[in-house]
């Protein structure tokens, strides 16, 4: 069956103490067509799931006397409740879940006077988001704000940038990934990333400019390509103010975004050594540390974790792998991947209260979508099928929404598709980001062409 949920929350019923109950009415289209683009006529009725505080799961059979809607109630305050809906018909087929709706019930409290918000100057909303907070001076990495968190609701938010448009967005989460306000500016750099500088949550742009002349015994000034270097800078996506950040790698270097070292973004650039052996190496902005990668790197990234560790995914004969090493350079990780699974792409969901940080793959396996998570505790990749299109995968992203699940945002050529972990793994299309044909995604993996 077909299933299409135009709007899952009508609206919630306050009662007169601030105590009591809440309840939410929930609403939805009926479905018309079967899987197969058949005339639906069999419809049974509806099976309505409700997630609970804790994770625990609720569901409810509906027939069609109550129509599209119902009523929950006993929803506590302070809580947050998930709900999702399929349909049935008379066989016992059942469609797929619905889109999941989050409902945040607001604790009870005692409404206290509030100063009036200052105005903002034109073009600075600094006034209608609240102040960015600084990474809690813990190393814990529970503790740490996610990398994307720009407006300090502690979820994630997904950033954009499209060169043909000069332009970057981000999408605030709100009951969803990417779901709430949007934020645009001006963009005209090479590249760009997130995180947080300075204890400061920006993005951070990039430009190729040339050296300054070294007066130094004489050398004489370089000219050529190497002659550049590359220039990161920040920009504050409320105000879109730029500033610039350090000058680190060659313009011949390839830089990789998302790197974190106790908090704060760390630049990093991926290089080739000059020597007759040759090499693979990322180079960080701290510690001088400099990593050996496989010469066959396919894909490598920074985890957006507080103190990231880097994974690279390459292949050596028949065998394709998966290898994560510390900043220090010690090995952590160095496993094939899933059998079968083609032309995968490596993500890693970030250490939190959801989780400790936990390796990814995103493949195809008989034409079907196939999302794979690598388990330190039984040390074996876990699986699951995607109800969604095995299309090409352009770019990914990663992220938190609170404490409810982790999520992967998979870009193909005309959408984004959303997917969810926690006790299950489940996806849906996002119909709020714009996604055109040379759009980027920030702390992407960087992807290397091997000959």
């Amino acid at each position: 069956m077909s299933l299409v949920i135009l709007m899952l929350g009508g609206y919630l019923c306050w009662p007169d103490s601030a105590l009591a109950e809440r309840a939410v009415t929930l609403e939805w289209d009926a479905p018309t067509t079967n899987e197969d683009h058949s005339p639906l006529t069999d419809l049974a009725g509806y099976i309505l799931r409700q997630t609970n505080p804790g994770g625990s799961e609720k569901t409810t059979n509906l027939d069609l006397k109550n129509g599209e809607s119902f009523k929950v109630s006993g929803l506590l305050p302070g809580n947050t409740y998930i709900f999702a809906v399929a349909a049935v018909d008379f066989s016992g087929n059942q469609s797929a879940w619905s889109n999941m709706l989050k409902v945040v019930i607001p604790a009870a409290s005692i409404p206290t006077p509030t100063p009036a918000p200052t105005p903002a100057p034109d073009g600075d909303h600094g006034s209608i988001f609240p102040p960015t907070p600084t990474p809690t001076p813990s190393k814990d990495p529970r503790h740490w704000p996610p990398t994307t968190d720009f407006n300090g609701s502690h979820t994630s938010d997904l950033a954009s940038a499209s060169k043909t448009a000069g332009e970057f967005k981000i999408y605030l989460s709100d009951l969803e990934p990417a779901d709430g306000t949007v934020i645009s500016g001006k963009f005209d750099a090479l590249d760009f990333g997130a995180g947080t500088v300075d204890k400061v949550r920006g993005l951070q742009l990039i430009t190729a400019s040339p050296a300054r002349a070294s007066a130094k015994k004489g050398k004489s000034k370089r000219s050529g390509k190497n002659s550049k270097k590359i220039s990161w800078q920040t920009v504050d996506p409320f105000s879109v103010e730029k500033r610039d950040w350090t000058t680190f790698g060659r313009a011949d270097d390839k830089p990789i975004f998302g790197c974190s070292h106790e908090g704060l973004a760390v630049p990093a650039v991926v290089q080739t050594a000059t020597s007759q052996r040759p090499q693979l190496k990322l180079k960080l902005a701290v510690k001088k540390a400099k990593i050996k990668l496989p010469l066959e790197t396919r894909e490598v990234l920074c985890s957006s974790s507080a103190s990231s560790n880097v994974y690279a995914l390459y292949q050596r004969g028949r065998k394709v792998m998966v290898r994560g090493l510390s900043l220090d350079g010690k090995i952590t990780m160095k496993e094939k991947t899933p059998k079968g699974l083609k032309k995968p792409h490596l993500f890693v969901l970030p250490a939190g209260q959801l989780g400790p940080e936990t390796v990814g793959l995103i493949g195809k396996r008989d034409n079907k979508q196939v999302v794979a998570l690598w388990s330190a505790k039984t040390q074996r990749w876990l699986e699951d099928e995607l109800p969604l299109k095995a299309e090409a995968v352009r770019g990914l992203a990663v992220g938190t929404q609170g404490t409810e699940y982790r999520w992967l945002g998979v870009q193909r050529k005309d959408r984004l598709d959303i997917v969810s972990f926690k006790n299950s793994t489940n996806a849906w299309t996002s119909d709020t980001v714009e996604v055109g044909k040379d759009l980027k995604l920030a702390n992407q993996a960087l992807r290397l062409r091997r000959k």
